[in-house]
Formats: C-alpha cells, sequence, structure tokens
C-alpha cells in the first residue's frame, strides 16, 4: 500500500500553498536478493559474503513536501518549497553468521539501513518575454543516514574496523 495526496489552496489570485505527502516502496536491487544463491564458502576461513537473500524487504520512503508559489510580477514567479524524506529498510550487510568450520563466518544482505533528508528549495523565474527568459534555483537539503554503500559494514568488520554506528 504506497498512498500518495496532493493538495493545493489558492490563497490569493497571485499565490498558491501546496502540500505532497507520498509512502513509495521499491524493491532491492536483484544482485543483492540472488548473489551466490548456494552460499558456497571457501576453506580460508574469515568472513566471507555478502551472500544474496530472497527474503530482503521493500525498501520504504515516506516524503513530504509544503510550499508556497507567488507571483511577483505579470512574468516573475516565486516558489518556496520545505520537504522531509525519511528512508527505511535500505540494504546492509547483516553480522557474521557463525558456521561449523572454525573461524570460517559468512555475512547476508539484510534490510536494515536509515536516512533522511530534509531541505528547502528555492526557485525564481521568469516568463518568455522581451525574447529572455530565465529559471533560478537553490537548494539547501542535510541528509543524514548509516552506510552509504551496502558493503561498507562487511568490508569495515572484515579489515578489523569499527561498523557504522545507526541512528537512533
Amino acid at each position: 500500500f504506497s498512498p500518495r495526496l496532493g493538495v493545493a489552496y489558492p490563497v490569493s489570485e497571485r499565490s498558491n500553498l501546496y502540500f505532497s505527502f507520498g509512502s513509495f516502496l521499491q524493491i532491492p536491487e536483484y544482485r543483492f536478493l540472488y548473489q551466490n544463491p548456494d552460499f558456497k564458502l571457501t576453506q580460508s576461513g574469515g568472513i566471507q559474503g555478502p551472500f544474496g537473500n530472497a527474503n530482503l524487504d521493500a525498501e520504504s520512503t515516506v516524503q513530504y513536501e509544503i510550499g508556497l508559489q507567488q507571483q511577483l510580477g505579470d512574468d516573475l514567479k516565486l516558489d518556496v518549497t520545505g520537504f522531509y524524506r525519511d528512508i527505511r529498510d535500505w540494504v546492509t550487510t547483516s553480522a557474521p553468521f557463525a558456521t561449523y568450520q572454525a573461524g570460517t563466518n559468512y555475512v547476508i544482505y539484510t534490510n536494515r539501513d536509515y536516512a533522511n533528508v530534509r531541505g528547502i528549495t528555492l526557485n525564481l523565474g521568469k516568463r518568455l518575454s522581451n525574447n529572455y527568459q530565465f529559471d533560478l534555483s537553490y537548494q539547501f537539503q542535510v541528509a543524514e543516514g548509516t552506510n552509504s554503500n551496502p558493503e561498507e559494514e562487511f568490508f569495515q568488520i572484515n579489515n578489523n574496523n569499527q561498523p557504522t554506528v545507526a541512528l537512533a
């Protein structure tokens, strides 16, 4: 179930207030589902993998946006938009699983990573008149999250480094 809602309200003849909400789901890349599906381990020991996981959940995103469009003149428009995006169940690697071979562990892909993005967009636009038009845009955003790459935690553990700490 992925609902989406958009509402626009004309505040005056020259301004418009709008809001949108969306919930989105995305199936993970197939390589995260089916990479080395036979779980073939080598005799070398250590942490092996990462192996695919056909039981991965869809990655989910919830997004909010609110904005104001204001006409400043006959051909000039200002648009100010604030947004927030909450991203969950991103694919990362699991903690190591032990095997029957001493000193040999393996990891699989799992849904655990999280991110959020918030920011503001400013756009000033001029419609075509007197043989010219323009659009000026500025966007400021702050993005926070856990691993940026699904294999990052695997390589950190494999190199005896501390994995990235998840956001609370």
